[in-house]
């Protein structure tokens, strides 16, 4: 009947504005999360590093008006060993000073303090957890763990490991499990000394002083 037609079309729309509802919510958390440790763009080169501060000078040669503040981060995959458990995880080195200027990291750092410089956490061997992967490796401020490196080997299917200790100094989280149970901070020293890299960096981090402009912006400098 035509009425039932409309109480089922009424149902359906309301199913439809409830999960679209839900949907928005979901990705606005994931959006505001993410917020404070994403840049308002990034700059990478496929297959080789950027000279860092060639890129920089060029990038405020040209847009010193709109940038605020540049950093860099490199990434690669390391493996983690502690009390018999292993995992996979992202290593991503930061530069602790010009960091703070263009992400929140530091306001995501949960123990042994909040929002402390992130030069009081990272240097030498110290390194910063995220908090799911704490929870999973039973680990606290303090304690120490097995950091496997991969390398090259003589032959293209082979690798080689070599093993480095971290102690941990700050535990973060943003909120996103995914995030926070795969990563671990540390500084360029380490990195560049663990991975032999000798030169260059992975991605430089900007942020504008026009936030709310920012993907205009991102177009201008691309």
């Amino acid at each position: 009947s035509p009425y039932l037609s409309l109480i089922v079309l009424f149902i359906g729309s309301l199913s439809l504005s409830l999960a679209l509802s839900i949907t928005h919510a979901f990705e606005e958390k994931v959006f505001n999360n993410l917020q404070g440790i994403n840049a308002h763009a990034i700059v990478f080169s496929y297959g080789t590093k950027l000279d860092a501060q060639a890129t920089k000078n060029l990038l405020l040669a040209r847009h010193s008006n709109i940038i605020q503040a540049i950093t860099e981060q490199s990434m690669n995959n390391a493996i983690i060993l502690h009390n018999n458990q292993q995992a996979l995880i992202a290593l991503r080195a930061l530069e602790p000073t010009t960091e703070a200027q263009v992400t929140k990291l530091a306001s995501k750092c949960l123990a042994p303090h909040s929002n402390q410089p992130l030069s009081e956490y990272l240097s030498g061997h110290n390194v910063i957890i995220g908090q799911a992967l704490a929870k999973q490796l039973h680990l606290a401020v303090g304690d120490t763990l097995q950091l496997f490196i991969p390398h090259e080997g003589r032959s293209a299917t082979r690798i080689r490991l070599s093993e480095k200790t971290v102690t941990i100094a700050a535990v973060f989280s943003i909120g996103l499990d995914d995030f926070d149970a795969n990563t671990i901070f540390c500084a360029f020293p380490f990195f560049n000394e663990a991975f032999n890299v000798k030169s260059g960096v992975d991605t430089l981090l900007i942020t504008f002083n026009d936030a709310s402009k920012k993907t205009p912006l991102a177009q201008r400098i691309a």
